[in-house]
């Protein structure tokens, strides 16, 4: 696997991004990060790795897994140095489309080129790119470094060379992939994100606090976190996006978004990424 691919792009140093590069480290690969907050995206990448290591989520010291994470404002250093890119910003479909139209156009044809999407179509995501045969979706679960599985969608044009790649790469990182439809949601959202407004409107409702109803779910169903603390984890922000598009893609009601999570948004509180969110956090 290492003969084909030593250097991975990863665009967008968000939750999903950092931890991204965290597991693609750790499986012994140079990272490129690409981060638009420069210095400052990267110091929040070291935090968050001492973090992890602190609470001993990592299998390698921490410095040596930061010693093979490159940071660069400059997205042309993901066009020259990185056999295998993967996408991790927000879920917008027009600022996914415009970034492999722009990624597709300038990286190496033997580059594949991943959207990391939890919600959009895959097939749409690169409908303005023109060399189909490289793109794939690759979905990981937060966070990567810790969540063995990874749900991988092909486009009609992906090639089956760039979908055993992409296996082979998933192994390698420690991850066990499952091929799913390019259906909205895919396998793991389209189940859980209910679930998860649902916690949202129980919330709402006043059926408890969301102490007693994360832990009316890990003591009743044995989830290892209740849905109110996953939806800190995963972002409010992201989470709205999340049931926004699946509300779209597929009209069904159980994807409206709760009026608490969009005041909650619209104010700022996004979970753990900003210190808020259903519950409070000392360090961010």
């Amino acid at each position: 696997m290492k003969e084909s691919i030593s250097s991975v792009g990863i665009i967008g140093c968000g939750v999903a991004g950092k931890s991204i590069a965290l597991a693609v480290a750790q499986a012994g690969y140079d990272v490129i990060l690409r981060t638009r907050r420069g210095s400052k995206g990267y110091e929040d990448l070291t935090n968050y790795a001492h973090r992890e290591e602190s609470r001993g989520r990592l299998s390698l010291p921490v410095e040596e897994i930061l010693s093979r994470i490159r940071w660069t404002e400059d997205i042309h250093d993901i066009y020259t140095l990185a056999q295998f890119v993967i996408e991790a910003v927000p879920e917008d479909l027009t600022v996914k489309q415009k970034l492999f139209e722009q990624l597709d156009r300038l990286c190496p044809e033997y580059v594949i080129l991943a959207t990391n999407t939890s919600s959009l179509s895959v097939e749409e995501i690169f409908k303005l790119a023109q060399n189909k045969k490289r793109v794939i979706g690759i979905h990981f679960f937060n966070p990567v470094h810790v969540m063995k599985l990874v749900e991988i969608t092909k486009t009609s044009g992906t090639s089956n060379d760039t979908l055993e790649l992409s296996l082979s790469f998933s192994k390698s990182l420690g991850k066990v992939a499952i091929v799913v439809p390019d259906t909205p949601g895919f396998i793991v959202n389209r189940l859980l994100f209910p679930l998860l407004a649902e916690a949202v409107h129980a919330l709402e409702e006043g059926l408890g606090t969301p102490e007693e109803i994360d832990n009316a779910m890990k003591l009743g169903t044995n989830m290892p976190m209740g849905p109110l603390a996953l939806c800190d984890l995963i972002g409010l922000d992201t989470c709205l996006a999340i049931l926004n598009n699946l509300r779209r893609r597929t009209g069904e009601s159980k994807y409206e978004a709760p009026s608490l999570l969009k005041q909650m948004v619209q104010r700022g509180f996004l979970g753990k990424k900003t210190g808020k969110g259903f519950y409070e956090y000392a360090s961010i």
